[in-house]
């Protein structure tokens, strides 16, 4: 039985740095999507986000919580394990100008 615990934002954090995301000021980390720049903090049990472009936000993330008038796009986990880290990565993955259009599964 292995007792260690994950170190959540360290497995989110090198997922977000695969994709190429970049240290950042007032997020730990930028990265730059089809909707601008989206700023990311993962915490022990949760990921904030925030998108710098509001409007383009809301006109191209269509997956997820993404509050309309902030461009907070924040997840929640209850008890998160790597497969939650691999799921947010992958929607991050969405995001970029190399994956499919916004929508398409």
């Amino acid at each position: 039985m292995n007792s260690k615990k994950l170190d959540f934002p360290a497995v989110v954090a090198a997922g977000l740095r695969l994709l190429g995301a970049r240290p950042a000021q007032s997020y730990d980390w930028e990265i730059d999507t089809v909707a601008g720049a989206l700023r990311v903090t993962p915490y022990p049990n949760w990921i904030a986000c925030r998108f710098d472009d509001v409007e383009a936000a809301r006109q191209r993330v269509h997956f997820g919580t993404l509050n309309p008038w902030s461009g907070k796009w924040n997840w929640h986990f209850e008890h998160p394990n790597s497969d939650d880290a691999a799921f947010f990565v992958e929607q991050i993955e969405r995001l970029l100008d190399i994956a499919p259009a916004i929508g398409e599964d």
